[in-house]
């Protein structure tokens, strides 16, 4: 990382990775923000958003911001770009063909007799339905090769959370300026530990992204915290 901003300082340019891009825009968030008074490891658990940073989808992640800075070869970028070619076309076959309860039961996929057609996408997010199932159901699938039928496999078992967590993170780079009146009584907010409650009363955040540099306070606390004065800016300019 320093290497490659030193080489696009000299050419005035600039590059950043951040805690939601990436494991490294983690560490280096943590030891400017917090420092290292023991020596740093990096753990998963350090990520607010360690959902979305996984090694499967690295490549997503981050090749596109490499092209972007000339770090990436045209050659890579083919390559990636025929990859995501083919996960959307994945992605797209899965979430066009619907089925109904009735369809899925006569097939052995036991589920809430309820009517509603569900695509196979969604079926898959189910914990007892496998990606053999519904191969079954859809010969189509049997032509893509199995490297991007486990990563399209992945992101719907997980899609509800990583949804989710993206709005957590577009609300969080929405309201980072968020101001925190100087008189909010955290005692009174719910959720939040004595020792979180403890924690804002000494440093006094003036705005929510100075709330996230302090150590120790929990991606939830803020989420509670960002949630509550929403509402409140809600009721005083109603």
């Amino acid at each position: 990382m320093l290497g490659l901003k030193t080489a696009l300082s000299l050419k005035g340019e600039e590059f950043l990775l951040t805690r939601a891009d990436s494991y490294i825009g983690v560490m280096i968030d943590d030891l400017i923000k917090s420092g290292a008074l023991e020596p740093y490891r990096m753990f998963t658990s350090r990520s607010e958003y360690r959902l979305s940073l996984r090694a499967d989808n690295a490549d997503i992640r981050l090749t596109e911001k490499g092209y972007g800075v000339g770090s990436v070869s045209e050659k890579q970028m083919a390559i990636f770009r025929s990859k995501t070619s083919e996960i959307e076309g994945a992605l797209s076959i899965l979430k066009e063909a619907k089925f109904t309860p009735h369809f899925c039961k006569q097939r052995g996929l036991e589920m809430a007799q309820d009517g509603v057609k569900r695509s196979a996408f969604s079926l898959l997010s189910y914990p007892h339905v496998t990606l053999e199932q519904i191969k079954e159901f859809i010969p189509e699938l049997k032509n893509i090769s199995p490297a991007i039928l486990q990563q399209v496999l992945v992101e719907a078992k997980y899609h509800k959370y990583l949804a989710r967590q993206e709005d957590d993170i577009k609300m969080f780079q929405k309201n980072a300026k968020l101001k925190i009146p100087s008189d909010f009584d955290f005692s009174n907010l719910p959720g939040l530990s004595l020792e979180i409650r403890e924690k804002v009363k000494t440093y006094k955040p003036e705005n929510v992204s100075e709330l996230s540099n302090i150590p120790g306070v929990t991606p939830a606390a803020i989420t509670a915290i960002l949630v509550y004065l929403t509402k409140l800016s809600f009721k005083e300019t109603a």
